[in-house]
């Protein structure tokens, strides 16, 4: 009908609008002859195209003739098929690729990574997405965190499970490192373990040699792997921080 009208009517707001009604008016009518076209061919016991109901309520003839060619070569039993697939898909929900959340994803793979790199990514999110950073932050678990996250209770079972070797080459590089914070970790472990236990391990690390950063990095994961693995176990249980607002 279009070509009929002057293109001033067909831009013409008002007609416009009485175009977009009835598009959706026969969309409406599509869909709800489709409806219908089911219940018919399941009350029927499958003996029709539900089809046939797009054709039935189609207030153009052309519709109908399109419709019939459509299924002139599909069967009903193609039509159940296709049916039923689709309403197994509205049914189940796909499952997810990963069971955590990105932030905890993203902090596991973080908890391995070298400080340079870490503090890196963190400061790089603090500029592009202040409020994912936060939350990062708080799911990141490094050897830091050892004295706020693990029961003084804890500690002997964590020496048990690390590698000897690992474990004093962490805690000697957390001592001769230079940073308060790894020291004070190295010191809590050392505090809660038995006395001749930590002095014997005081004397070796006063006779370790200058450990590198990569070597230190490497034995601190390893020992935060093994927090990681006790705690799978159900032997040791993580303390929970408690959440602080951060104040701009």
């Amino acid at each position: 009908l279009g070509v009929l009208c002057e293109a001033n009517t067909i831009l013409n707001p008002d007609v416009l609008i009485l175009l977009a009604l009835g598009i959706l008016a026969l969309t409406i009518s599509g869909l709800g002859g489709l409806a219908g076209g089911y219940i018919l061919y399941f009350a029927s016991g499958k003996k029709y195209n539900p089809v046939i109901g797009i054709a039935g309520v189609s207030c153009l003839p052309t519709t109908a003739k399109v419709a019939q060619k459509c299924v002139a070569e599909v069967t009903p039993d193609a039509v159940d098929r296709i049916g039923l697939s689709l309403a197994a898909q509205f049914e189940h929900e796909p499952l997810r690729a990963f069971e955590d959340d990105p932030v905890e994803r993203l902090g596991a793979i973080l908890n391995i990574a070298n400080s340079e790199m870490r503090d890196s990514l963190l400061a790089g999110l603090a500029e592009e997405d202040k409020a994912f950073g936060q939350r990062l932050k708080k799911a990141i678990f490094t050897f830091v965190h050892i004295p706020a996250r693990v029961g003084p209770v804890d500690v002997p079972k964590l020496i048990r499970d690390v590698d000897p070797e690992t474990m004093l080459i962490a805690l000697a590089f957390a001592v001769k490192s230079g940073d308060e914070a790894l020291h004070g970790t190295a010191e809590f472990i050392l505090t809660n373990i038995s006395k001749r236990m930590a002095e014997g391990l005081r004397e070796e690390i006063a006779e370790k040699a200058s450990i590198k950063a990569k070597d230190g990095e490497t034995a601190m994961n390893a020992v935060i792997a093994s927090i990681g693995n006790l705690q799978a176990a159900g032997e040791l249980t993580l303390i929970v921080e408690d959440e602080e607002e951060d104040e701009d």
